[in-house]
């Protein structure tokens, strides 16, 4: 269990940043015809514009140095690798110590999501994992026509005909699913999943901060899992539950909210008047920058992003790696 002690509490960030830059590259970006989207990961930032993939950012591991794609259609971030989806298939890159970037022979894959180290795949076949396997979260149980999968830390999970499933590092029963009734979201957080069903929002897991402990809520129809807190949007407009250290449950005031995204100790959401962030702001973190008419959010741990008129805007504590430096893009279109 975490101290609500505020330096204790920090740990985590602090020996994930010293990690990233004892073993960090210099950022670089290369491209590709693609489509458009952009995500933000543990401490560096990727986009699909019409020239490709660009990313920038901590490189440890070649994470930001992109190899050919050919129209890359989605991507999907882990702390230390990524994974894109194009006509050739799968194509994985950074970080490998576990095998996670070694992709399998697919067919016609159509859904990449990527864990801490590993990887799992939707296609022809079914859901084919790959790269770290310590907890079983790349041994994939039978399922019956899988519509989508999720990737948490070291866990993963499926919609198939038979509901929800979920499989590999169970301490915190994070992959023991309850009764759910017709399932139509899931989301996974570090150690703890949540589910949007008939009956509402379903949380299960991890609950050392209450990030399980669903509110009530009229009728949600998004649900987000951070690190320590969860996040739902419904008539009300946001709710938030869970760790509230540095208040990133609190949610202030908001107009007409549309999209809510949950970080580790910070919250975004997108509403009439832009882009409100809350929770941690150690380094400004939440100190959102002038934007013009924001249409959508991205938030990593330590980072966040937004898509305006002007195209795709970072911000963070600091931006060592420069994972808030955004790269000269064309026709931007962010996605979470």
């Amino acid at each position: 269990m975490l101290s609500n002690d505020y330096s204790v509490q920090r740990i985590p960030f602090i020996l994930v940043a010293l990690l990233m830059l004892y073993f960090s590259l210099s950022a670089t970006a290369q491209a590709a015809p693609a489509q458009y989207q952009v995500t933000a990961g543990g401490v560096h930032t990727r986009a699909l514009d019409y020239t490709g993939v660009v990313c920038w950012g901590d490189n440890y591991g070649d994470l930001t140095t992109v190899p050919p794609l050919s129209n890359p259609s989605q991507i999907s971030i882990g702390p230390c690798h990524s994974c894109a989806l194009d006509d050739t298939g799968v194509v994985c890159w950074g970080r490998n110590d576990s095998g996670q970037t070694n992709v399998p022979t697919l067919s016609n894959p159509n859904q990449v999501a990527v864990g801490w180290a590993h990887t799992c795949a939707l296609n022809d076949t079914g859901v084919v994992c790959w790269g770290d396997n310590s907890y079983k979260q790349s041994t994939v149980p039978t399922l019956s026509k899988t519509g989508q999968i999720t990737a948490g830390g070291e866990h993963t999970c499926a919609l198939d005909n038979t509901g929800m499933v979920c499989w590999g590092d169970n301490a915190y029963k994070q992959s023991t699913v309850p009764t759910l009734s017709s399932p139509s979201q899931i989301t996974a957080g570090w150690a703890h999943t949540c589910a949007l069903n008939d009956t509402g929002v379903v949380c299960w897991g991890r609950n050392d901060s209450g990030q399980t402990n669903v509110p009530t809520l009229s009728n949600p129809n998004q649900v987000a899992a951070g690190y320590l807190h969860s996040c739902a949007l419904d008539d009300t407009g946001v709710v938030c539950w869970g760790d509230n250290v540095y208040k990133q449950s609190t949610v202030p005031t908001l107009s007409n909210p549309s999209q809510v995204a949950a970080g580790w100790a910070h919250t975004c959401a997108l509403d009439d008047t832009g882009v409100v962030c809350w929770g941690d702001n150690y380094g400004d973190l939440i100190t959102v920058p002038p934007l013009s008419n924001p249409s959508q959010i991205s938030i990593g741990p330590f980072h966040s992003c937004a898509l305006d008129d002007t195209g795709v805007v970072c911000w963070r504590w600091r931006n060592g790696y420069g994972q808030s430096t955004v790269p000269k893009l064309t026709f931007k279109k962010l996605v979470q």
